[in-house]
């Protein structure tokens, strides 16, 4: 065994002994809590705290456990001291319960990180629990549900998360720290809840297109082609907004928000002139928003908008997606993605250089490696 092995397993020894004197140090009904909260922590996260300061930590995420309104989330910032808390932490502690769900820790990461906040330790125990009809916690299931297997009755996962970050000691900051991370886990609520109705309502603008009238075909087939394929997984539905087309200027059709952009004139993002396209020279606009997510990962989002037009093909609206683009539309070729294709097409065509000649082989390892996001736009 190599130095490095060795030095990995004293640290993984003293990890596990440190979580048993946790556990039995712990009120039994939350014994069974312990392994499972400190399951994926890395030792050296760990190794060197007081058990008084572990123990603390947990029993400060089951007392913000304790009752939990249904589709919200609960959310708690703390610099905790032996005089006022009775533990102590070298950095401040931010704790969330909320449902399960996906972008949960890159979101929460991601809006730290954008506050200029280091993050030292990130745990993140999911636990199956039952609550009452008021939200009140009834019980932490000592096992998980295995995939496939029914869930007990009434049980629902939960993400536990707790997030290390530098110390800070003002109040205004710890209250302003909550208020920032429960508006994004009401954005990814939003993202994740209206996910399906954002693809359905892609679906339902690839039909309006495919009989719209005042376009040309060129652009009828790349829209839809290119609508096709964000939704094969090349696509991170992020909100949807409709807008209508009156006295020249776009306003947001109530009721009609989905995702980040449920309340189009209040919501996080855009608001009703922040990208006017309220004339639209072509069907479709592939473009960057002015606004970064904060779903997922902290970049600017991409924006698709659909021309809606009138029988005479008159522009009376918009459909606008907002999103970001996965890791499979930026790893696949530029021949195999929508639009960026045509676009190849064209400029292999204008400077009248075949594929397979040795110039033409040169452009082509030019337009692969040339910034995607760029080839979108």
């Amino acid at each position: 065994m190599s130095i490095t092995s060795r030095g990995s397993r004293r640290l993984e020894d003293a990890r596990d002994d440190l979580v048993t004197r946790v556990a039995k140090s712990i009120p039994s009904e939350l014994s069974h809590v312990v392994p499972r909260y400190f399951d994926l922590v890395a030792p050296e996260d760990v190794v060197g705290i007081e058990v008084r300061d572990l123990q603390a930590i947990i029993q400060s995420h089951v007392g913000l456990s304790q009752k939990r309104i249904p589709g919200r989330a609960n959310v708690k910032a703390v610099s905790p001291t032996l005089a006022t808390d009775g533990w102590h932490s070298l950095h401040t502690v931010v704790q969330v319960v909320t449902d399960d769900m996906p972008f949960l820790v890159d979101s929460v990461s991601a809006e730290l990180s954008r506050q200029g906040r280091s993050i030292r330790v990130v745990i993140h125990p999911r636990f199956w629990v039952k609550r009452d009809a008021d939200g009140g916690l009834i019980e932490i299931l000592d096992r998980d549900v295995l995939p496939g297997e029914v869930a007990p009755e009434g049980a629902n996962q939960e993400s536990w998360i707790s997030v290390e970050i530098d110390r800070e000691s003002e109040q205004a900051d710890l209250t302003a720290i909550e208020t920032a991370i429960q508006q994004v886990l009401a954005d990814v609520r939003a993202t994740v809840e209206d996910w399906p109705a954002m693809q359905t309502k892609l679906t339902q603008v690839i039909s309006e297109i495919e009989s719209a009238n005042g376009i040309s075909e060129r652009e009828r087939r790349e829209a839809i082609e290119f609508l096709g394929w964000l939704t094969e997984n090349n696509f991170t539905f992020v909100g949807y907004s409709r807008y209508a087309l009156a006295k020249n200027t776009l306003a947001s059709a109530p009721g009609e928000g989905l995702g980040t952009l449920r309340d189009a004139t209040t919501g996080s993002y855009l608001s009703e002139d922040d990208q006017d396209h309220s004339v639209m020279a072509s069907l479709m606009i592939i473009t960057k928003a002015k606004m970064r997510s904060t779903v997922h990962r902290p970049v600017y989002l991409d924006y698709v908008g659909i021309k809606q037009v009138d029988a005479s093909g008159k522009q009376i609206g918009e459909h606008r997606f907002l999103g970001l683009f996965s890791s499979a539309a930026y790893n696949q070729s530029v021949v195999d993605i929508p639009v960026i294709a045509s676009k190849v097409v064209d400029v292999t065509q204008s400077m009248a250089l075949g594929r397979d000649s040795h110039s033409g082989k040169d452009l082509m390892q030019f337009l692969e490696t040339y910034p995607r996001d760029e080839l979108f736009q």
